[in-house]
C-alpha cells in the first residue's frame, strides 16, 4: 500500500510539473516580439530599420514600421608629430596631425595650432567619411631656446558628442 501512495504522489508531482512547464511555454511564446527584417544604410550617417511585430491579440504580424536613425560624426586625433624632433633656434618645424572619423560622415572643419597657448595658425580638414583619415599640416619657426608645448585642436563639428579626443599636444625642448 505504501508503494501505491508513493507512486500516486510521484505521478501527481510529474503532472503538476508538466502543467507548470506548459503555462511557462504558453506565456513565453505569446510574449510580443520585435524582429528586424531589413536594414539599409543611407548617405549622411542615417540608417533605416524596418520592424515587423506580432499583433498581441491575433498573433499575426502587423504592417512593417520603418524608423530612420541618424548617427553622429566622431573626429579623433590619431597622430601628432613634429619634424625635426629636436629643433634648434630658427629651425622651421613641420607639424603633422592625422585625424580619423570613427563615427558617421563628417563635414569639413578646421584645425587650430597653438604654441604655449598662443595661436600660430589654422588648417583645413576636409570632410571625412566613416573610418577615413585626414591630414593637416602647418609649420612654425623656433624663436629661442626653451620648452614649447605645441597643441593641435580639431574644431568640433555639428552632431559630434565626444570631443575629448579632438585635441593633442607635444612638448619640444630647444637647447
Amino acid at each position: 500500500m505504501a508503494k501505491t501512495a508513493d507512486n500516486y504522489k510521484a505521478i501527481v508531482g510529474i503532472i503538476f510539473a508538466l502543467l507548470i512547464l506548459g503555462l511557462v511555454f504558453v506565456f513565453v511564446s505569446s510574449a510580443p516580439k520585435e524582429i528586424p527584417t531589413q536594414t539599409e544604410g543611407q548617405a549622411g550617417g542615417k540608417v533605416s530599420v524596418t520592424i515587423s511585430k506580432p499583433n498581441e491579440t491575433t498573433g499575426t504580424e502587423t504592417a512593417p514600421e520603418t524608423t530612420t536613425v541618424t548617427g553622429h560624426p566622431q573626429l579623433k586625433i590619431t597622430s601628432f608629430n613634429s619634424r625635426p624632433v629636436s629643433p634648434k633656434i630658427n629651425d622651421v618645424v613641420a607639424l603633422s596631425v592625422y585625424v580619423k572619423n570613427v563615427g558617421d560622415a563628417s563635414p569639413a572643419t578646421t584645425m587650430e595650432f597653438f604654441v604655449n597657448d598662443i595661436s600660430i595658425g589654422t588648417g583645413n580638414l576636409k570632410s571625412l567619411e566613416k573610418n577615413v583619415v585626414g591630414l593637416v599640416t602647418t609649420s612654425w619657426t623656433v624663436p629661442a631656446k626653451g620648452d614649447y608645448v605645441i597643441k593641435a585642436k580639431v574644431t568640433p563639428v555639428a552632431g559630434e558628442i565626444f570631443t575629448d579626443d579632438n585635441e593633442d599636444k607635444l612638448t619640444l625642448i630647444v637647447t
